[in-house]
């Protein structure tokens, strides 16, 4: 069985986009980490990243967050999040869950 990689979230922000670059494997104790992180102000910006490139599994209840966050910052400021890097396993759960067109993609 292959060890468990420990999670690792950052939040880097310029004046138009935030990127949240996500590493390991995010689980239920990420979604709090993930709600410090990302404060009202976060709602406001132009583009919001979440860069998955490094991240080997998501929970659903990450997933489960992503969507309030999602629908948060459509009803703010009638943006969508940018998804990207997502691995087969990541984005196999969008897909299971039937989510994958709620959320904007890029490669």
């Amino acid at each position: 069985m292959k060890p468990k990689v420990k999670p690792k979230i950052e939040k880097i922000v310029n004046k138009e986009a935030i990127v949240v670059t996500l590493a390991g494997q995010i689980e239920l104790p990420e979604v709090r980490v993930l709600d410090e992180l990302l404060d009202a102000e976060d709602l406001e910006r132009d583009v919001v990243i979440f860069d998955f490139s490094q991240a080997e599994y998501m929970s659903s209840s990450v997933l489960g967050w992503l969507t309030g966050f999602r629908a948060r910052l459509v009803a703010d400021n009638k943006r969508e999040p940018i998804l990207t890097g997502c691995n087969c396993n990541v984005h196999h759960l969008f897909d299971i869950t039937g989510l994958v067109s709620l959320f904007q993609w890029a490669d």
